[in-house]
């Protein structure tokens, strides 16, 4: 599968010494609710040293926005809300509570504290006391913060 590739590659890479970062977006249109259990999933088997996860954001000026506009999927024109912590568009196979709440669910799986301790350990474990840990790791403590302030805004954004 493409799950057991990528496993095999972050392990080699590894092997070298190197850290990997993966990078998620969801509500992507391919990304339907049992898209959160596949990106959990991913996350554990590869081990991924550095996760970072957002929702999608149609940023002003880019083809997205523009066929988003077209297919009058556009909710909020308000540029501040365009910050990663505010969903701003209809997803095509996701309602936006769906989008919300898996997000929210899947952020709490992967950034709490005691994951974020066990991530940490397995960090230095492959790659040793390195510049590249030290990073992952710091990564991994900033994205547990920013996950909680997250939390909040989409939250309080769509009154749940």
């Amino acid at each position: 599968t493409l799950t057991d590739r990528l496993t095999d590659i972050i392990q080699r890479s590894h092997d070298c010494g190197i850290a990997v970062q993966g990078n998620f977006i969801c509500g992507l249109d391919c990304d339907g609710p049992e898209s959160f259990d596949l990106i959990f999933d991913c996350y554990q088997k590869t081990k991924i040293d550095s996760f970072m996860l957002n929702v999608l954001v149609p940023y002003p000026n880019t083809t997205l926005r523009n066929r988003l506009r077209s297919e009058d999927r556009i909710l909020d024109n308000n540029w501040e809300h365009y910050d990663n912590r505010h969903v701003v568009y209809q997803p095509k196979q996701l309602t936006i509570d769906q989008l919300v709440n898996g997000y929210v669910e899947l952020t709490r799986s992967i950034y709490n504290a005691g994951q974020v301790l066990t991530d940490s350990l397995g960090i230095l474990k492959n790659n040793g006391a390195k510049m590249g840990a030290a990073f992952a790791i710091g990564h991994k403590l900033s994205f547990l913060y920013d996950t909680l302030r997250k939390e909040r805004t989409f939250r309080a954004g769509r009154g749940l």
